[in-house]
């Protein structure tokens, strides 16, 4: 993923301010949360992936995305506001089907406490049968069948807020665990 010559433009007040983050005083390295302002701003681009890391290390270590960027002078950035907010996977907002797909979603639990998760995408759904109400002999057939993506972290960051720099990339997704199930959770993809 490329940052865009608009989104360059719109971050270039910002990348200036953070200039002296990056260039060492003392031959130290970047304030990594720094970087990590910046990179989510701009969406992760293929350059941010020790960024993209370290949001991650620090999620799995039940700590906020961004930790204290410092700069250069000894003062902490703070003119960034984030919001962001974790789904697990007996909820339908960790399941992202692509643009243009509908989502069926369905949760069960059963005798013995399990939840069972039904989630899938889908083009279209067509009604088969006959009758309507709890009785009926009808059931739908779906076109266009496809498995969504499991993305357990919703994220906004905007950057320079109320001033001409102000920057957000809107809504992103991530995964920050492994594997599809856990616990005492099943999850199918087929209808």
């Amino acid at each position: 993923m490329r940052i865009t010559r608009s989104i360059s433009a719109a971050l270039f007040p910002v990348v200036a301010a953070f200039a002296a983050f990056t260039a060492p005083t003392e031959a130290k390295a970047y304030d990594i949360d720094c970087k990590l302002i910046l990179c989510m701003a701009g969406g992760f681009p293929a350059t941010c992936g020790d960024a993209y890391d370290h949001m991650i290390d620090r999620l799995r270590d039940g700590k906020s995305p961004v930790g204290t960027c410092t700069m250069s002078d000894g003062e902490e950035y703070s003119n960034y506001n984030i919001d962001y907010s974790f789904a697990n996977r007996t909820s339908s907002d960790a399941w992202i089907c692509p643009e243009g797909k509908n989502k069926h979603f369905s949760r069960n639990v059963d005798g013995d406490n399990r939840t069972e998760v039904k989630v899938f995408c889908y083009d279209e759904r067509r009604r088969i049968g006959y009758g309507g109400g709890f009785n009926s002999d009808s059931s739908y057939y779906y076109t266009g069948v496809s498995t969504p993506e499991y993305k357990n972290f919703r994220v906004q960051i905007t950057v320079e807020p109320g001033t001409e720099a102000e920057y957000t990339n809107g809504v992103q997704r991530y995964r920050t665990d492994h594997g599809y199930g856990f616990g005492s959770t099943r999850v199918s993809f087929r209808p």
